[in-house]
């Protein structure tokens, strides 16, 4: 997104628009923003003609995906009205929908029974979605610590590898033959 000095504030009202549809059962239970990367202006004591930032989004399962693009033209639209000057550019390099699998899925109640632990949502995002598209029961599933995920040092502790890799060659065996 390639945008002036008005589009954070109305991303700010958009994220407080999205926490009014809510989904029991995810946390947080409503979709969630996320200005990861930030890049504009030449020096501190000029004030930045330009400013790039990638915008991500996580939404959840009910929401039309299509709905923060639309929020973000609308608030575009609004802030032109008031700032002749204002000029924004959106790019989407992705935007999938969320996902959910039903608690009642043989996959998820196999999936529990074999690991010992109870499903429950995750916010973060997937490949999942897409699985779904094409017909498949999706989970995400897997060894490790989220907390310890995409940061410096990120790891595996090499049981819990050796452990999903059993539960993986279960499932296998359990559906596939």
């Amino acid at each position: 997104m390639d945008c002036g000095e008005g589009a954070v504030p109305g991303l700010e009202a958009i994220a407080e628009q999205l926490k009014e549809d809510l989904h029991v059962g995810f946390d947080p239970p409503f979709t969630t923003l996320n200005v990861g990367l930030i890049k504009g202006g030449t020096a501190k004591n000029v004030m930045a003609g330009k400013c790039e930032f990638t915008l991500e989004w996580r939404p959840i399962p009910t929401q039309d995906p299509q709905l923060v693009l639309n929020l973000i033209d609308k608030a575009i639209e609004e802030e032109k009205k008031t700032d002749t000057e204002f000029n924004c550019e959106v790019t989407c390099g992705r935007n999938d929908s969320g996902f959910e699998t039903s608690s009642e899925s043989a996959l998820v109640t196999f999936l529990e029974s074999t690991t010992g632990k109870k499903t429950g949502s995750v916010a973060f995002g997937t490949e999942g979605a897409q699985m779904t598209i094409l017909g498949s029961e999706a989970v995400v599933m897997g060894p490790g610590d989220i907390r310890e995920a995409h940061r410096t040092g990120e790891f595996v502790p090499i049981d819990e590898l050796n452990r999903c890799a059993e539960i993986l060659a279960q499932s296998i065996q359990h559906f596939c033959f």
